[in-house]
């Protein structure tokens, strides 16, 4: 996180701003605790519980002087926000239901890093504290280069907030029949936070692995997408959908969306951080023109994989 030194306020100014960063691909609600729907990809922010905190996030090269500002409006009534840089603060009133820039101050950030500009509701007389758009970014620091998610192209926005991924990949070797795949992962301690999805057997068609879902609920979920390409599984022909064959014990069968589409299933399973599991994928023909996959679950310390009680044929 980079350090802001200061943090200079003034009276509301109307600027035109080198960077515009766009709130629905670079906030989070932070404060009460993390998730909610506050920040909607239709490209507005809008917020009315006094709790919330929308955290924005944006990364500079290099220490720098910024001019910061952010576009709201509200459909009724009058508000004031209160937008935190490093601690310091600055209350912004917004009225009117034209969106217009209203000026949270010059802040000097010391090293290059990512900064965090923080908006709360503190009174309203409307329904909502405001409608927000985009984080206005002005600098003279010569070369100066921010990095966020621009636009929403290729359904960015989603992608940009979901958080950085990893992936880990190898050659299958071509002269070998193979049909099961294995792999145990090991999340070490402090490195398991909510939201994050740890993929063990990821192949073409799918996806095996366990999430942190919540502060009280953590899942092992297998999936498989449809070859139909559609973000909606209502609208997949009968003779592409994926049919569940059998599950093990308190697996959970449904479907998904959004990403592509197909058939979901997963555990309720409270894995912990530290710990080693085992993922073991089946795949093989059913010689009648379709594939069938099978995975399993389990402890490796208490040695559960030869126990299949998480089983999930997707057919």
């Amino acid at each position: 996180m980079a350090v802001v030194a200061a943090i200079s306020l003034a009276s509301p100014v109307a600027w035109a701003a080198e960077w515009s960063v766009p709130l629905a691909g670079n906030a989070f609600r932070t404060a009460p605790s993390p998730g909610g729907n506050e920040v909607k990809r239709n490209g507005t922010v809008a917020w009315s519980d006094a709790d919330t905190v929308l955290s924005v996030f944006f990364h500079v090269d290099r220490p720098a002087e910024l001019d910061l500002a952010v576009t709201a409006a509200v459909p009724e009534g009058r508000s004031t926000i209160v937008a935190r840089v490093d601690g310091k603060s600055c209350s912004i009133v917004v009225d009117g239901p034209e969106s217009t820039a209203r000026r949270i101050g010059q802040i000097e950030v010391a090293d290059a890093g990512y900064v965090r500009v923080d908006l709360q509701g503190v009174e309203r007389t409307g329904d909502v504290y405001a409608e927000l758009k985009d984080l206005l970014i002005s600098s003279e620091t010569a070369d100066l280069k921010l990095d966020f998610v621009r636009n929403n192209d290729g359904n960015m926005f989603y992608w940009g907030r979901r958080g950085p991924s990893v992936h880990l990949s190898y050659q299958v070797p071509r002269d070998v029949d193979l049909r099961y795949a294995y792999s145990e992962i090991t999340v070490p301690e402090g490195q398991d936070p909510i939201g994050t999805f740890y993929m063990a057997n990821g192949f073409g068609q799918g996806y095996f692995g366990m999430q942190v879902n919540g502060p009280q609920e953590r899942r092992v979920l297998f999936s498989v997408w449809s070859p139909f390409k559609t973000d909606n599984p209502r609208d997949i022909p009968e003779d592409q959908r994926i049919v569940a064959l059998s599950r093990g014990s308190r697996v959970h069968i449904g479907e998904f969306g959004n990403e592509g589409s197909g058939g979901q299933s997963y555990l309720v399973y409270p894995w912990n951080a530290g710990r080693t599991y085992r993922f073991l994928t089946k795949v093989e023909p059913d010689s009648q023109g379709n594939t069938v996959y099978t995975s399993w679950f389990g402890d490796k310390a208490a040695d559960e994989l030869a126990c299949p009680r998480f089983l999930v044929r997707l057919l």
